[in-house]
């Protein structure tokens, strides 16, 4: 009998471990570093973010996306927001960079002692894996 409980427990646990959403495995990001490394500059700091929100985005490619990454981009974007209540994320175009595979840009904004700082970061946007991070540079208004 303690044994049949036994099972039906590691059974019940492991399909709630197995139903868990995707968002459940992200890791939360350390904000306050990622808004100071956008301030400076630091790239390695926001890649190691980057990294981390981007661990379980693989491309879908559809007839109106040959890239796959849209989504990717805008689930990105969401996650920025939702966990770094210090930045606000937008984007600026979705693989407008044309490079292969193309790149997407998008506008990151903090604030620095009551000052608006604007960065743009790039974001690699392959057909048969994650999007990656490239580079961070000032906004320009065009």
């Amino acid at each position: 009998m303690r044994t049949n409980i036994f099972f039906f427990f590691v059974l019940l646990s492991s399909l709630f471990l197995i139903s868990c959403d995707k968002e459940d495995k992200i890791v939360k990001p350390d904000c306050e570093t990622f808004a100071e490394a956008l301030i400076f500059l630091k790239s390695d700091s926001i890649k190691e973010v980057i990294d981390i929100l981007t661990v379980d985005l693989n491309p879908v490619i559809k007839e109106d996306d040959t890239w796959g990454q849209k989504e990717n981009i805008n689930l990105l974007i969401e996650r920025l927001n939702a966990q770094c209540e210090n930045i606000s994320a937008s984007l600026g175009c979705y693989a407008c960079i044309l490079t292969l595979p193309p790149q997407s840009e998008i506008i990151l904004t903090t604030d620095s002692a009551g000052v608006e700082i604007k960065r743009v970061i790039d974001i690699l946007t392959p057909k048969d894996v994650i999007p990656k991070y490239v580079n961070v540079h000032e906004f320009h208004d065009e």
